[in-house]
């Protein structure tokens, strides 16, 4: 029978019952120093996360004060246009302003320029409105025409502005004209 009982399982073996009834295995001591090795390694991972993170909000604070440096430096040159634009367009709807229109005597149309004389004080200002930069070497002159004889009336220092060009003051002036001249008149 205890063959039998063997075969199934249900007798247990003798080693197994000395096994049973030896003395438990005791538990390792716990480490009382473990969790402070944790908290350790925790307090440099976020030691190092934080000067990563400094680094790189430093790198991007520098970046947007230069960009906005650049805007401020923009903006006050967009602001001196502006005011420049302001000026000369206070200065073109001047009702003691008489607009010239002078277009080109070699029946080129598109070469324009108008020159805004001033009846009260002689001012003469000029707008270039198309005409093509000159050949080195070259310069625009303008005349006007004082008492029926054509006088020298300023040279033209050629910038490609886009805003009226003071040339000078020319008193009794009643026309003008411009030529291309050698450098220096």
């Amino acid at each position: 029978v205890q063959q039998a009982l063997e075969k199934e399982g249900l007798l247990a073996q003798p080693a197994t019952i000395a096994a049973a009834t030896s003395k438990p295995a005791l538990a390792p001591a716990p480490k009382p120093l473990r969790w402070f090795r944790t908290a350790l390694a925790a307090s440099v991972l976020l030691l190092m996360g934080s000067i990563l993170l400094n680094f790189w909000y430093w790198s991007q604070y520098t970046d947007y004060a230069k960009r906005y440096q650049s805007l401020l430096a923009e903006q006050n040159t967009l602001l001196v246009k502006t005011n420049a634009w302001q000026a000369s367009l206070q200065m073109i709807n001047n009702p003691g302003m008489q607009p010239v229109v002078l277009k080109s005597a070699a029946g080129n149309t598109n070469m324009q320029a108008t020159i805004y004389y001033s009846l009260q004080n002689s001012d003469v200002y000029m707008l270039i409105n198309n005409l093509p930069a000159p050949a080195p070497g070259k310069q625009y002159q303008l005349w006007a025409e004082v008492s029926g004889k054509m006088v020298a009336a300023g040279l033209l220092q050629w910038k490609g502005d886009t805003l009226p060009i003071k040339i000078g003051n020319i008193p009794n002036a009643s026309a003008f004209a411009i030529s291309l001249e050698a450098t220096g008149g």
